[in-house]
């Protein structure tokens, strides 16, 4: 398995590219669980006012792409997004839902049972 992760110059964005090749003889299936903590807008700002941005996580899905919409058009004028470039299975969006309210980022749920929950979050830790 190959990962290639790369930061565009002059552009706001994180790329990732995951390459799996089978060198058996016989057919395998593989899912690719990803998981992306948003981060907050301004650091001085988000520190001195951090309940508020957890309590007012929003998100919007639309197929492949996860948008974060946090504050977007009440305080700020632009928002985040995660989008995988092919049909994707499921999706969680609330970060207790991934990892487990017990676990940790080394056993997520969602992996554990092989298949995420579908989880829309309502503030607090939005995820992709």
């Amino acid at each position: 398995m190959q990962v290639l992760a790369l930061v565009p110059l002059h552009h706001p964005a994180e790329v990732h590219r995951v390459r799996v090749e089978n060198l058996a003889s016989r057919r395998r299936q593989v899912r690719i669980f990803s998981f992306v903590e948003f981060c907050l807008w301004n650091a001085v700002d988000d520190a001195n006012n951090l309940q508020r941005n957890l309590s007012t996580g929003e998100v919007d899905i639309d197929g492949s792409t996860i948008y974060h919409l946090t504050e977007y058009r009440e305080r700020r004028n632009h928002y985040a997004f995660y989008h995988v470039n092919a049909p994707v299975a499921g999706f969680d969006t609330d970060r207790e839902r991934f990892l487990g309210l017990y676990n940790g980022m080394g056993e997520p749920r969602a992996v554990q049972e092989g298949e995420p929950g579908n989880s829309t979050s309502s503030g607090w830790e939005t995820i992709a």
